[in-house]
């Protein structure tokens, strides 16, 4: 047993919630999970209505992680569905003798539980959350629902332990053999990671640890949106301080991209580039031996990450050599 099995990049293809309920799954909402072999991962959840957002003037600087750019409360509301969540896998092979889950779900019963992904068991250990804790353990059953291609990419079911729902995911060309970076935030302050694999990468800081959404009690950031007694300002700091993005690395320039993130004016912002770039939300310094030191925008703040896996890859470090 090995995580690698299990890493790469994963796009979610539906979601059957509850299980059984094909008829009203959701095939829209945009779902990445980028998974490395050290056990680190991170989770990008953009619903329909966040990925028909318009596009809006680049503001590199919204990665300090201090607020987002929001005009009104339809806005708020959309981006208070987003979700995103990051950590720290386990995974283990699962006997089917002794599976409780397979026997609520006939289609993961019936599956190949000796293919390339077997039946196994995955624990998403979730450091950190955009959205409020919920108190309930992320895990799921997992299991290849066809043949991997030569390419690494393969389709597999996940089911909830309880089998209370039940996901398709895809994984993509190119993804499961590396190269894979991941990085761990070194803060007193925040709790944050960051991955990549193949040339995909994804990067979640959450929230300040003593951080103004504990002192309301709301199980939900759409709940948050809703209540009049908060003002659009500190609804914005509150849902903007927590900041997740993901992208692909061009090959030729190895600029990295931002395609997708919490907060629509990262965008089309490049998450790591020189200290002279305009569009470039942070650039990176070897600090010490498998410490980085990462300068944000503007030279508004710095974050040191710890190196966790340099697999196949180097850090994205563009001023200096380590």
């Amino acid at each position: 047993m090995s995580l690698s099995e299990i890493s790469g990049v994963w796009q979610r293809l539906w979601e059957e919630d509850p299980l059984g309920d094909a008829e009203n799954a959701d095939r829209t909402t945009l779902v990445l999970w980028i998974q490395t072999p050290s056990g680190i991962y991170v989770d990008l959840r953009l619903p329909q209505r966040s990925l028909d957002l318009p596009r809006i003037k680049m503001g590199p600087s919204a990665i300090d992680g201090k607020g987002v750019a929001c005009s009104n409360e339809e806005f708020m509301d959309v981006l208070s569905c987003q979700k995103s969540f990051a950590g720290v896998l386990n995974y283990e092979h699962t006997n089917p003798d002794s599976c409780v889950t397979i026997q609520s779900d006939k289609i993961l019963a019936n599956l190949n539980h000796n293919g390339p992904i077997p039946l196994s068991t995955c624990t998403w250990h979730r450091m950190i959350d955009s959205q409020p804790p919920t108190g309930s353990p992320d895990i799921g059953v997992c299991c290849a629902s066809a043949p991997m291609g030569a390419d690494g990419s393969v389709d597999i079911r996940e089911t909830g332990h309880d089998a209370s729902y039940a996901e398709g995911w895809h994984r993509l060309p190119k993804t499961s053999n590396g190269p894979y970076m991941a990085l761990e935030l070194m803060s007193e302050e925040r709790k944050g990671y960051w991955v990549r694999a193949g040339n995909h990468f994804a990067y979640a800081v959450g929230r300040p640890l003593h951080n103004r959404l504990d002192e309301y009690n709301v199980s939900s950031l759409q709940d948050l949106s809703k209540m009049s007694a908060i003002s659009m300002s500190e609804k914005a700091a509150i849902i903007g301080s927590y900041v997740c993005v993901a992208g692909s690395i061009d090959e030729e320039s190895d600029s990295w991209i931002i395609h997708h993130s919490t907060h629509p004016e990262l965008i089309g912002c490049e998450l790591a580039g020189t200290s002279e770039s305009q569009t470039a939300c942070s650039f990176l310094e070897w600090k010490a031996d498998e410490l980085l030191e990462e300068t944000l925008h503007g030279g508004n703040g710095s974050r040191v990450w710890k190196v966790v896996q340099l697999d196949g890859c180097e850090a994205p470090v563009k001023n200096r050599g380590r």
